[in-house]
């Protein structure tokens, strides 16, 4: 036959489930977006202001992406526009 059953070698008892892995309490859901952080300490404190970035730390973001993905979407529309003309 073409199927080949594979056998496990750990036994029932080793096995977790996923509830015994993840220790996080369960938070629920807010039914809609006016409900969101009304509940006390539903929001962690300080995370409704804006983070304010130095042009160095934005440079430090921006750079990896460079090679990454803008060279190459730069060079597909050179090629383009070279081709088009």
């Amino acid at each position: 036959s073409a199927f080949i059953c594979a056998t496990s070698t750990s036994s029932d008892e080793d096995a977790t489930t996923p509830a015994e892995d993840y220790n996080v309490p369960y938070t629920p859901l807010p039914a809609t977006e006016d409900e969101a952080g009304e509940e006390p300490g539903s929001t962690p404190p300080g995370s409704k202001r804006g983070v304010s970035l130095s042009a160095n730390d934005k440079w430090c973001l921006v750079k990896p992406l460079l090679i990454k993905y803008m060279l190459p979407l730069f060079i597909v529309y050179l090629f383009e526009y070279t081709i088009n003309q």
